[in-house]
């Protein structure tokens, strides 16, 4: 919806500034994903109508977006604000007659030159006048105006077009002087819908606003535009595996002063037990107790047998002289229970095991 009507009578200082750029053949996009875990990814997604090879990649960031398929629209849609959207204009707006702000669609109007009656450059400036290489006719009655660049700072190749009208001595001349009123006379207006990106403070509770085209359509494209297929699996799918079984715990046996803690493991692919441990207080004791039964690793069972003698690290866990250790993969299988390590002999059978 067009909310106001912005012009010369109600404006002043008109820029305008077209950005050239090399279109790169994809873009890439880093996000979260919502559909595997919120795991961090990227989409790389081909420039508007690209085909063929890929030379040049670029980055784009996409705040607040984490569907893939929304990603890919909101890329979709910068990439035609880029065709749709090459110019940015500005103006400097009194505050007391701006009714848009950000984010609302204007209609501007701005001068333009009815014809062209030399084409000269600027050769000296000393404030508002100038002085051109080519002399032309000033007739009295008549408007003039100049179309000049203005250029900021010595990194601006391009500049800013800008029109001005402009008062000189009748007859032939070189010189004129560059007028800057807020009613100026009507030099011809070109009028389209503009959309504003930005409302900056100014002098005298002025306003200076920033705009773009329009594109009324930019959002119809994106909406249009049908996803890809797309996946954030990288290679081949690995098959589904189940989930391990699990060790239980067969029971427990006291015998004198000895706990014997029993655990039973049931198929192939069960997980073995590093260690167990127990808190207990024997009978009659004022204080508890705590100790750790250390298992061997289901890799070094499964792999080789265990020297049952001296010492010895078991699944990362360096034992040491009364360590107690259930072994369950020796190839004898006579040979497996629970031990008590002797780093300067053989291991001894612990009660029960």
């Amino acid at each position: 919806m067009i909310v106001d009507q912005i012009s010369p009578r109600n404006s002043r200082r008109f820029r305008g500034q077209r950005t050239y750029v090399d279109l790169p053949d994809t873009l890439r996009v880093r996000f979260s994903d919502e559909t595997n875990s919120w795991e961090s990814t990227e989409k790389i997604i081909p420039w508007l109508r690209h085909e063929g090879p890929i030379d040049l990649t670029e980055e784009l960031s996409i705040q607040g977006k984490t569907d893939p398929d929304e990603v890919e629209i909101e890329a979709v849609r910068r990439m035609h604000e880029v065709s749709l959207r090459p110019d940015r204009f500005s103006v400097i707006q009194d505050g007391a007659a701006r009714v848009a702000t950000r984010g609302d669609m204007v209609m501007l109007s701005h001068y333009v030159l009815d014809s062209a009656q030399v084409a000269a450059r600027v050769v000296l400036t000393e404030g508002a006048a100038a002085e051109l290489d080519e002399e032309f006719q000033m007739i009295a009655g008549q408007i003039y105006a100049l179309r000049f660049r203005v250029f900021d700072g010595v990194d601006d190749v391009i500049g800013a077009s800008v029109v001005a009208q402009v008062s000189g001595t009748i007859g032939t001349t070189r010189l004129v002087t560059i007028l800057d009123t807020v009613d100026r006379p009507y030099l011809g207006e070109d009028s389209f819908a503009a959309h504003i990106i930005a409302v900056e403070p100014a002098e005298d509770m002025a306003v200076h606003l920033a705009r773009v085209n329009g594109a009324p359509g930019l959002d119809a494209l994106a909406v249009a535009h049908v996803v890809s297929d797309w996946t954030p699996i990288i290679g081949e799918a690995s098959p589904s595996f189940g989930l391990p079984s699990v060790s239980e715990l067969a029971g427990i046996d006291i015998d004198g002063t000895e706990i014997v803690i029993g655990a039973s493991v049931t198929g192939s692919d069960a997980i073995y037990i590093r260690s167990i441990r127990v808190e207990h207080r024997m009978l009659g004791a004022a204080a508890g107790d705590t100790a750790e039964i250390l298992g061997s690793s289901g890799a070094a069972a499964a792999t080789q047998n265990i020297g049952l003698s001296r010492a010895a690290t078991v699944d990362g866990v360096v034992l040491t002289d009364g360590s107690r250790v259930l072994v369950t993969g020796q190839s004898d299988g006579t040979q497996n229970g629970i031990y008590i390590v002797e780093t300067a002999g053989a291991w001894s059978r612990a009660p029960g095991g």
